[in-house]
């Protein structure tokens, strides 16, 4: 598939420079690039998303325990 894009004339100058020293065509070095840069963003994708572990335990609170009350639970926690 044919299309046309526009590049700044320096760095157009430099990709071409860069493919002919790497004896590559530009059209190479463009698509190469391209592959590049949408396998590096698709794999930040992926690796970004994190796997949440739950837990397996039964149970719940100690025995004694109020977890409806915020005071009870903040005298338990008091350590002075």
């Amino acid at each position: 598939m044919r299309a046309t894009i526009n590049i700044d004339s320096e760095l157009f100058a430099k990709a071409k420079a860069f493919a002919l020293s790497e004896k590559l065509a530009l059209q190479s070095l463009v698509i190469e690039g391209v592959h590049h840069v949408l396998g590096t963003k698709l794999a930040a994708k992926k690796s970004s998303r994190l796997k949440l572990i739950t837990s397996s335990a039964s149970g719940g609170a100690c025995k004694g325990v109020n977890i409806n009350s915020n005071s009870a639970l903040r005298d338990l926690m008091d350590f002075s």
